[in-house]
């Protein structure tokens, strides 16, 4: 056992009443039972030894945390499980508007063309009257082209005129005269943008069921779709205010970071106590020791951090003024400007109305269904 063990058995056996270390119990533990006296043994006997490495004052080296490293792919999986769901519910929402819009194309796009070719048919019976009319009245049968080729302009003139939108621009506004190169409205942006109002309750001007299968099917399109959409804004709310909340942490210890460099700087500068030395080195040492209290609770502080209520308008007019941007990029009509954006974005968000544009792009058509969900989580959130 050597000299070592030998002096350490002496101390025990002669002194039981020294407070030993830890390890030095340890050791002693492993002794035959006749070399320690009874009051001894009871004490060992008592001490628990899974819990000792915990005590303070140990001497003992601490053993080395094992590192287990975690496979790529066990991390890809974890990761999609956080995930899968958020991204599935968006996936969800999104696919049940595309199959929304193709009911509504497929019960509502013929019965709209058929309609707007009547109507055109009636538009041109009514100038053929107005064009008989004037003839008779003249009474110049010899010169009836001639009142033809002249009338004929004008008349269309007024329809258009009677037709005219001003948020559309001149080569895309809806009359037409030409029934045979007629198209429906009902087209896959249109729907797309007419199922997604049904759900968020904001309503659409460009299209609209005529039919009583289409009105039926929006009902019920909206009965389901609406608290699926309201879940899928919560869920993207939560996970913005999540980032606003963490970004407004961040620029608040910024802050204070900045705060405290200023205050550091004018002690050196101007404080000329002679004991500033030595508080200031006290100031460290109680930074030092709350610092890793600060660490802990600064997960907490984030949870209960809120936003001051000028920062959420600021939020919402920022956003407005995207959407403006964005509907001005695509929309030339005569009404559109920047003020005019942003009315017709709050509106959008605020589920008013999204009005009457018309989307012909699909990148356009992304852009516009993006912006609406993400504005209804914001406004949510």
């Amino acid at each position: 056992m050597g000299s070592l063990g030998v002096g350490r058995i002496f101390q025990v056996v002669q002194k039981p009443q020294l407070r030993l270390p830890f390890s030095d119990l340890a050791f002693v533990s492993s002794l035959p039972e006749h070399y320690l006296p009874q009051s001894l043994k009871e004490n060992i006997g008592r001490v628990k030894w899974e819990e000792y490495n915990r005590r303070e004052g140990i001497e003992d080296v601490p053993e080395q945390p094992i590192v287990v490293r975690v496979p790529i792919w066990r991390r890809i999986l974890k990761l999609l499980k956080i995930l899968l769901p958020h991204v599935g519910l968006n996936v969800l929402l999104l696919s049940y508007i595309a199959m929304g819009a193709t009911v509504f194309i497929w019960l509502e796009a013929d019965h709209e063309l058929e309609g707007r070719k009547a109507k055109v048919k009636h538009v041109f019976d009514i100038y053929s009257q107005i064009m008989n009319e004037t003839i008779a009245l003249t009474n110049n049968q010899s010169d009836q082209a001639t009142i033809v080729s002249r009338m004929r302009p004008l008349l269309e003139s007024l329809s258009r005129a009677h037709e005219y939108d001003d948020k559309f621009t001149d080569t895309n506004q809806l009359w037409t005269g030409e029934q045979d190169g007629m198209t429906t409205r009902w087209t896959f942006a249109a729907a797309t943008l007419y199922a997604l109002t049904v759900i968020t309750s904001t309503g659409y001007d460009h299209v609209t069921p005529a039919t009583d299968p289409g009105r039926i099917f929006t009902v019920f399109f909206g009965l389901i779709g609406i608290p699926l959409m309201f879940i899928t804004a919560a869920d993207i709310g939560k996970f913005l205010s999540e980032i606003v909340i963490r970004t407004y942490a961040k620029l608040l210890a910024m802050w204070k970071m900045i705060a405290n460099l200023v205050e550091l700087v004018r002690t050196h500068l101007f404080d000329t106590d002679v004991d500033s030395i030595d508080s200031m080195e006290l100031k460290k040492s109680k930074k030092r020791n709350a610092s890793s209290l600060d660490d802990e609770e600064c997960e907490d502080e984030e949870d209960r951090l809120q936003l001051p209520i000028a920062s959420y308008f600021t939020l919402i007019i920022g956003y407005c003024c995207v959407g403006s941007l964005l509907f001005n990029t695509f929309e030339k009509g005569p009404v559109w400007s920047f003020i005019h954006g942003v009315f017709f974005s709050f509106n959008t968000i605020t589920t008013i109305g999204l009005g009457n544009i018309r989307v012909q792009q699909h990148y356009y058509l992304a852009l516009a269904v993006s912006y609406v969900i993400i504005g209804l989580a914001v406004i949510t959130a």
